[in-house]
């Protein structure tokens, strides 16, 4: 076995073994069974081997022949590089789990900023629609106040002109003098008329014209 080379690493090399055989210090000679459904089954056969004090490894086949052999000089260097390259699958394991939890963390981070920018989209196109309609109402109101703004002016303009026409009246030789009272309800008729809706056609004063009294 290289030197360097974790015992797991030189056991389950190809060939595979079906057995392993180890010399003891004292001449011994012991089997180890490979399990054959255990996932860890090397690095159980490592721990045994590096827990017996063997001094010898040995791998054989079905039938009992020798593939490789292999002398544990030192088993204590031995057993720290196997202890070694636990913890280092240990740590693999750990770094692992740490970036899985990370990920998981980072998705539901991603899917919170998701829904949130989505609340968002959802609140700005409210407050777009509340505004068109907003706006709507109020060029409705505008166009609404144009017309009755139209309307009075218009009534204002037809005012003016049955003053002017009864006045004209009034200073006629043919017409009859207009009393105070009469050019009150004059008055008030032309008030009531500019603050109703314009009529399409509105008479010149209150009597025809030409028409004494």
């Amino acid at each position: 076995m290289p030197r360097g080379t974790p015992l797991r690493t030189w056991l389950r090399r190809k060939p595979t073994p079906h057995r392993i055989r180890i010399r003891l210090a004292e001449g011994d000679e012991r089997y180890i069974d490979i399990p054959g459904d255990n996932r860890n089954r090397w690095q159980t056969v490592e721990t045994c081997v590096l827990n017996s004090g063997a001094e010898v490894v040995e791998c054989l086949d079905e039938k009992g022949a020798l593939l490789r052999s292999q002398q544990l000089e030192d088993t204590e260097e031995v057993k720290g590089e196997g202890e070694r390259d636990h913890l280092r699958d240990e740590l693999s394991k750990e770094v692992q789990g740490r970036e899985a939890h990370i990920a998981k963390v980072q998705r539901e981070q991603a899917l919170m900023l998701d829904r949130y920018g989505d609340r968002l989209n959802e609140a700005f196109d409210r407050g777009a629609a509340a505004a068109s309609v907003s706006q709507e109402n109020l060029v409705n109101m505008v166009e609404s106040l144009m017309q009755h703004w139209t309307m009075a002016i218009t009534n204002l303009h037809n005012v003016s002109i049955n003053l002017a026409n009864a006045l004209q009246g009034q200073e006629s030789p043919d017409a009859g003098s207009m009393t105070p009272q009469l050019l009150a309800q004059v008055i008030g008729m032309a008030a009531a008329k500019a603050m109703g809706p314009a009529s399409p056609s509105s008479p010149p004063n209150g009597a025809e014209k030409g028409k004494k009294p």
